[in-house]
This record gives C-alpha cells, sequence and structure tokens, in this order.
C-alpha cells in the first residue's frame, strides 16, 4: 500500500486545525491571507531550489486558487463549530461521493470508470460511521 495518501490525509488535519485556529485568533479574511502568502512563499522557494523555470498559465488554471481559497475559508469557519474529526468526516464522505461522480462521467478528462458495489457500500459504510459521529456530537 502506497503511504503517500495517509501522509496526506494527517497533513490534511493538521492544516485545517491549524488554519482555524489561525482564522479564529485573526479573523477568516486575514488568516486566508496569511495562510496563502505563505504558501506563495514557500512555492516560490522551491521553484528557485529546483531551478525550474516560471511559465505562462492558462486562465482556468486559476480556478483551483479560487477554489482552495474559498476551501480554506469554509473549513476555517465550519471547524471551529463541528470539531475536526466530524469536519473531516463529512469532507471524506464528500469528496468520495463527486470523486465517484468525476470517475463515472470522465469529467476532467479522466478516464471513465464504473461504479461497483463494493464503491457504494464503502461510502455508506462511511456515511453511518458518520451519523455516529453526529449522533455522538448530540
Amino acid at each position: 500500500m502506497n503511504i503517500i495518501p495517509l501522509i496526506i490525509g494527517s497533513l490534511v488535519t493538521i492544516m485545517l486545525t491549524l488554519n482555524s485556529m489561525l482564522s479564529q485568533k485573526y479573523g477568516n479574511l486575514l488568516a486566508l491571507l496569511i495562510i496563502h502568502i505563505i504558501g506563495f512563499i514557500v512555492a516560490v522557494i522551491i521553484k528557485i531550489i529546483k531551478k525550474e523555470k516560471f511559465i505562462k498559465l492558462h486562465r482556468y488554471f486559476f480556478l483551483g486558487g479560487v477554489v482552495g481559497v474559498t476551501l480554506i475559508g469554509l473549513n476555517n469557519l465550519v471547524l471551529l463549530k463541528l470539531g475536526p474529526s466530524l469536519t473531516v468526516a463529512i469532507t471524506l464522505i464528500s469528496q468520495m461521493i463527486f470523486s465517484t461522480i468525476i470517475d463515472y462521467f470522465g469529467f476532467f478528462g479522466f478516464e471513465k470508470k464504473k461504479i461497483n458495489r463494493e464503491k457504494i457500500q464503502s461510502i455508506f459504510i462511511i456515511f453511518i460511521g458518520i451519523l455516529f459521529l453526529v449522533i455522538e456530537r448530540g
């Protein structure tokens, strides 16, 4: 099994928690600005260290940045109310559902993939787990 997705999942949870704490202390808009300026600086430093050229991007590539700012901003607001575990759990189920739709229809140039019983069962099991988290919260 590839360990990189496990590392990514851990880092996402840490990032969401730290971003939410920053948002709570300084407000969501200032937190978003700080988060993205630091991310930009780190990315530029890495490009310089790797001696990679800066290239001209197509306009639609910037939509990822818009989605990223929206995603982090919403996570900052929701995580304060729901806590890390429920926020990540709900995010996971929505990612699984939307990625299944992308696979099935072949959106964004991906190869079309059929939806099988195991995938539906997996989504259902995660959904039941989220219900337990919601019930536990009261």
